[in-house]
């Protein structure tokens, strides 16, 4: 998917985006003008009335305002005195945006030049505009139609060619092309990326602890699906539940009491019947043969007492899937994981990983999958994934997605209305081909069926999507304006960036005072895109 710049259709901007995250919100400008007349707002509960004021240029404006002190009206008047436009404001209980009808005429005053009717959503996203226009004996002269469809961001333009006529659909502008799909990578270019990678990991600290005075909380990362008599890799990490419900692992959190070390350095993990491994790098485990489950301890180094952990090994089929050819998905989500799955040796997927240059951390390997950690440094947008093993290097096209909120620190109040903005960048880049329906690595079986059994049915075939959700954690703090359940759920296709980022904006209600919590998920349906590999100095080239 080609990125954008932005246009005007019919004199709407479809690409109007912020390129600095502001800490107050867009305000539409159907609201605006009613703030600006407000600086002189009779106060609520009296009666209809209308104030004139000077709009410069010898024109006047008129603001009718209700009896709840809420503009109704404006109109403008040419420096003749006659009508130029009328606004009319229509207000619905709850809504965050009036609906508005603006009327402008011929320099008669008296002749309807044009009609538009704009409408928001109850949270302020705009949802249409109809405009029917007309000649100077008033007569119907045609019209256009532009909808939108919060929830998927896609836009439909229609245009009425007569009077009378019925509109008919046509492709909304597109605007300027910007840029393509990613190139492939020459071998020279990998290494250099390599090269980069490990110079900052060299320089990076570790994974920071808790802060002072914080519980030290610890957990083991391990692939989601495990087979009696594999090899696998795990890693104990902190902030275990960063990664909880994320798809193709799972999380074994482990109790620590309040005193517990804070560095990984101090900490060992051992299987039941293996020797103990440091904490601070990732360990290979034997899983047994004939058993459900098998135990972790985790243990302060030169310490005889340790906290204990069961992990359940799946049931069924006790050989993994294999794979002929090393591939992932397209898209990935800054602060989860990326999976490449193929032919690895035994449990060894990689030695070293790197994204868009900044290293990565592999958290979790079987034979067929490594689980590798989005760097926080990689911005949004199309870039690299590449995996070094001791045999060669794979490197995949991946695009980067981010969900964003502004304000990003949601501290609420008693009774306050807080606007919120959410920004989803990166598939805007996407390049189409890109765009197959299919199920994520890394998507265990049960994982897919859990998603069906939500009422969600992930695309078999065809073009593919990306179901995003925001979810309220704090429901007793707070509600999500027009949300199902408070949560939001968008089924977002190419079309939705069609002019870049996916863009939407809700209201939060506050019951009680607090921090109100969002949660989202990102999951991608599509299809696997396959890795360059290479051997040495020998491009084995696209599989």
């Amino acid at each position: 998917m080609a990125k954008f710049s932005g246009f005007l259709w019919k004199g709407k901007d479809l690409t109007r985006r912020e390129e600095t995250r502001p800490n107050t919100p867009f305000v539409p400008w159907a609201v605006l003008t009613g703030l600006m007349a407000t600086a002189c707002m009779p106060a609520s509960g009296r009666a209809q009335q209308t104030v004139v004021r000077d709009a410069g240029g010898g024109r006047k404006i008129e603001l009718t305002y209700n009896s709840s002190g809420q503009v109704v009206r404006t109109r403008t008047l040419s420096q003749s005195g006659k009508l130029a436009v009328q606004v009319d404001y229509e207000y619905h209980p709850a809504f965050l945006v009036p609906q508005q009808t603006t009327t402008s005429y011929w320099p008669d005053g008296q002749t309807i030049r044009s009609v538009t009717r704009v409408t928001y959503d109850e949270n302020g996203n705009f949802t249409s505009e109809v405009t029917t226009t007309f000649d100077e004996s008033g007569k119907p002269a045609g019209g256009h139609k532009l909808t939108h469809d919060p929830f998927t961001g896609i836009y439909q333009c229609s245009e009425q060619p007569a009077a009378g006529g019925k509109f008919r659909p046509v492709e909304c502008p597109a605007g300027e092309q910007e840029g393509g799909g990613e190139k492939e990578l020459t071998y020279e270019e990998v290494a250099r990326e390599l090269e980069q990678a490990r110079r900052t990991a060299a320089r990076s600290p570790e994974e920071a602890p808790a802060a002072a005075g914080q519980p030290v909380e610890l957990g083991l990362v391990l692939p989601s699906e495990i087979h009696a008599g594999e090899s696998i890799t795990a890693s104990v990490i902190h902030h275990p539940s960063h990664y909880e419900g994320v798809a193709g692992v799972k999380v074994i959190a482990f109790r620590l009491p309040p005193d517990a070390p804070p560095d990984l350095d101090r900490w060992e993990c051992q299987m039941a019947g293996q020797a103990p491994r440091p904490a601070n790098t990732p360990m290979r485990l034997a899983v047994p043969r004939g058993v459900s489950e098998f135990s972790i301890a985790l243990r302060p180094v030169g310490s005889s007492g340790s906290f204990m952990e069961s992990v359940k090994i799946s049931p069924g089929c006790q050989n993994p899937q294999k794979f002929e050819r090393f591939e992932g998905s397209p898209v990935c989500v800054k602060g989860g994981l990326c999976v490449i799955r193929g032919p690895f040796a035994d449990g060894q997927g990689g030695d070293f990983a790197a994204i868009g240059g900044y290293p990565a951390r592999i958290l979790a390997e079987t034979a067929s999958a490594a689980y590798v950690s989005v760097p926080s440094e990689v911005a949004p947008g199309l870039t690299h994934l590449i995996l070094a093993t001791a045999s060669r290097v794979i490197a995949m096209p991946v695009a980067i997605t981010q969900l964003a909120f502004s304000p990003d620190h949601l501290s609420l109040r008693v009774g306050q209305t807080m606007l919120v903005h959410a920004f989803l960048s990166g598939p805007e880049q996407l390049p189409d081909d890109c765009w197959r329906a299919g199920i994520p690595p890394g998507l265990s079986p049960a994982e897919a069926r859990r998603w069906r059994g939500s009422g969600f049915d992930p695309p078999g075939r065809g073009e593919g999507l990306l179901l995003v959700t925001i979810r309220n954690a704090a429901p007793q703090l707070a509600s999500l304006r027009g949300s199902q359940n408070q949560t939001f759920a968008f089924r977002l296709v190419p079309e939705s960036f069609k002019h870049g980022e996916f863009k939407y904006q809700f209201v939060v209600q506050a019951a009680q005072s607090g921090t109100l919590a969002l949660q989202s998920t990102i999951m991608p349906f599509l299809a696997p895109v396959p890795a360059q590999v290479y051997d040495g100095q020998l491009l084995l080239g696209r599989q």
